[in-house]
Formats: structure tokens, C-alpha cells, sequence
């Protein structure tokens, strides 16, 4: 039996060493798989608040895109309307140009027969003759455009 025991406790350091080395290796792997573990489940959580942050950006995004459709809709709508009173303040600018023109003409009438009626007063007939053609061509220019 003492050999049997010799025999055993002769190997028993390599095998001791080799549960040892078995078991240290076995440690270090396990670690690694917990601390890989670890890191899977840190890159599963920031995965899930970039996913969680994305939907949040992307409904903003939306919402974004609508507004910018209701404002370019917004923005054609008053371009038109601009245009609308462009052409209203250019059809007035043209009514108002004419009547200006009429204006004058009416004004160039009634001096005419303002100058015909200072000489009338003065009692120069010779003025008064030589006035009447004016006042008649000025005069008819007005009736014209009446």
C-alpha cells in the first residue's frame, strides 16, 4: 500500500498542477465570458437609447417636414396674394396716371377761361377775341376725354 501511495503522491504534484492550471484557465475564460457578458449587455442598453433617441428625432423630423409644408404652403398662398395686389396697385398707378393727365387737361381748360374772363373784366375785347380760340381747343380737348 505504501507504494501504491508512493506512486500516487509521486504524480499527484503534476496532477495537482494540472487541476490547478485547469481550474485558473477555466477561471479566466469565465471571467472573460462575464466581462464580454458585460459589455454585450452595455452595448444592448446604449442600443436601445440610440433606437429610443432616433424615434424621438425622427418624430421630430416629421413634424418638422409638416411645418415646413404648412409654411411653403402659407408662403405660395401670400406670393399670389402679393401678386394680386401688384397688379391692382399697377391698374390703380394707371387709373390714377390717366386722371392726373384728365386732370391737367381740365386745368388748362378752366385757365384758358379764367384768362378769357380776367381780360372780359378789364374791357379788352382784343384779348378776350384773342383768348376764345385757346379756351375753344383747350376746352374741346376736355369734353374729349370726358
Amino acid at each position: 500500500m505504501l507504494t501504491r501511495l508512493t506512486r500516487l503522491t509521486t504524480g499527484a504534484p503534476s496532477v495537482l498542477a494540472l487541476t490547478v492550471v485547469a481550474a485558473a484557465a477555466l477561471l479566466v475564460v469565465s471571467l472573460a465570458g462575464l466581462h464580454t457578458e458585460q459589455r454585450s449587455v452595455d452595448r444592448a442598453t446604449r442600443l436601445r437609447h440610440t433606437q429610443f433617441a432616433l424615434r424621438g428625432t425622427r418624430a421630430t423630423l416629421t413634424a418638422a417636414r409638416s411645418e415646413v409644408a404648412s409654411l411653403t404652403k402659407e408662403r405660395d398662398g401670400l406670393k399670389e396674394e402679393l401678386e394680386r395686389t401688384k397688379t391692382s396697385l399697377s391698374d390703380v398707378q394707371r387709373s390714377v396716371d390717366l386722371q392726373g393727365g384728365q386732370l391737367e387737361v381740365l386745368k388748362a381748360c378752366l385757365s384758358a377761361i379764367e384768362a378769357v374772363g380776367q381780360a372780359f373784366d378789364r374791357g379788352d375785347n382784343a384779348a378776350v377775341q384773342q383768348e376764345i380760340p385757346d379756351v375753344n381747343r383747350k376746352c374741346d380737348e376736355a369734353e374729349r376725354i370726358l
